[in-house]
C-alpha cells in the first residue's frame, strides 16, 4: 500500500487569467507537439507555491496548516511580466516576484516542509548534473527553486521538441502588461511536468 505521494500546493488565478492561459495552451498544442494542454477541469492553470513528497498520514495536518495561512492572508494582485521558454521546453507565463507572493511561498514552505518527514520526490532523486544549490534545496526542502530562488510562474505547456521554442512564442499573442488576482489557494496531487490534478481542497483568501 502506498504510504506517500507527491502533492502540489498552488495559487489558482482568477477565472479570467485561467481562461487566457487555457486558450494559449491549446493554441500552441494545436500547431506544435506538446506534453499537455491546460483545461478548466483536471489540468488547471496555476502558480506553484510548493511541491513535495508527503506521507499520506500528514494530509490532514497539511490541510490545517494551509487553512491557517489562508486565514491570515488577504487577496492580492501579481503583475504578469513576460512569456518565455524555460529549461528548453517549458512555456512560462512569468510573474513578478512581489513581496506578497514571496511571503506566501515562504510561509507555505516553512509550515509544510517539516511534514515531509525527510521524503524526497522520486523524480528529484533521479536527476543528474545538479548544482550545489540544487542539491541543497532537494536535501533541505525536497524541492527545487525554493525561497530566494523561487520563480513564480504559470506553465502554459511543455514542448515535446526544444527546437520548437521560437515557433511556440510566435504563436502566442504579443505580451501586454497585466495582473492576475490571487484569490484562492489549493492543494492537489502533483502530475507530470509540474501539473496539478485532483484538487483535494481549495481555500479562498480573505477579502
Amino acid at each position: 500500500m502506498k504510504k506517500s505521494d507527491s502533492f502540489n500546493i498552488v495559487i489558482l488565478p482568477d477565472k479570467e487569467t485561467q481562461s487566457k492561459a487555457v486558450v494559449m495552451s491549446k493554441k500552441v498544442g494545436l500547431k506544435i507537439p506538446t506534453e499537455f494542454q491546460l483545461n478548466s477541469i483536471d489540468l488547471l492553470p496555476h502558480i506553484t507555491l510548493y511541491q513535495a513528497q508527503f506521507p499520506l498520514s500528514r494530509v490532514r495536518k497539511m490541510r490545517s496548516e494551509v487553512q491557517d495561512i489562508v486565514n491570515k492572508t488577504k487577496k492580492f494582485e501579481v503583475p504578469l511580466t513576460s512569456i518565455s521558454i524555460a529549461y528548453d521546453t517549458f512555456v512560462f507565463w512569468n510573474c513578478q516576484k512581489t513581496n506578497d507572493i514571496q511571503s506566501l511561498h515562504e510561509r507555505i514552505v516553512r509550515a509544510l516542509n517539516p511534514l515531509r518527514d525527510g521524503l524526497i520526490r522520486p523524480d528529484l532523486l533521479k536527476m543528474k548534473n545538479l548544482s550545489e544549490e540544487d542539491k541543497h534545496d532537494i536535501h533541505v526542502f525536497g524541492a527545487l527553486l525554493i525561497r530566494p530562488r523561487y520563480q513564480p510562474h504559470m506553465t502554459i505547456t511543455r514542448l515535446v521538441n526544444a527546437t520548437d521554442d521560437k515557433k511556440a512564442l510566435q504563436l502566442l499573442p504579443k505580451y501586454k502588461s497585466e495582473s492576475l488576482k490571487v484569490t484562492e489557494i489549493a492543494f492537489g496531487y502533483l502530475g507530470k511536468h509540474g501539473t496539478v490534478y485532483n484538487i483535494i481542497e481549495s481555500f479562498p483568501l480573505q477579502s
